[in-house]
């Protein structure tokens, strides 16, 4: 989960910054699915008909809805609630027998209707 933010800097006459406004703010998350099945390869190759055994690859624009992503880490979980993201990047889909097949995604998050991009949830069972 990335959060980040730009800056611009108003100088006055001489060089001295007298303010700095936040021009940007940005939130991402980047994941790799372990899973092959028909959400995971609509989300990697954008086809809305994705089964869980195929998939076309083709130029159209990244799978868009709201996601919730559940980590697991040993007796802890973390939830990441997004209510309305995007698919913006793919990494490399790496095919061989050395590791399991992992489809890397990064997700931009927008902002819902209070202006929150993503709610982080974490239970410690």
């Amino acid at each position: 989960l990335s959060v980040g933010t730009s800056i611009t800097d108003i100088k006055a006459w001489g060089g001295d910054i007298v303010r700095s406004i936040r021009s940007e703010h940005k939130v991402t998350l980047a994941v790799e699915f372990l899973e092959t099945n028909a959400y995971t390869l609509e989300a990697f190759t954008g086809d809305s008909s994705a089964s869980a055994s195929a998939a076309v690859i083709k130029n159209v624009g990244g799978l868009r809805q709201k996601w919730i992503i559940d980590v697991i880490d040993g007796t802890d979980t973390v939830r990441v609630v997004i209510p309305d993201g995007e698919v913006a990047e793919l990494g490399d889909l790496v095919l061989n027998t050395e590791e399991a097949i992992k489809y890397p995604v990064t997700i931009a998050c927008y902002p819902d209707g209070s202006g929150n991009k993503a709610y982080l949830y974490v239970d410690n069972v």
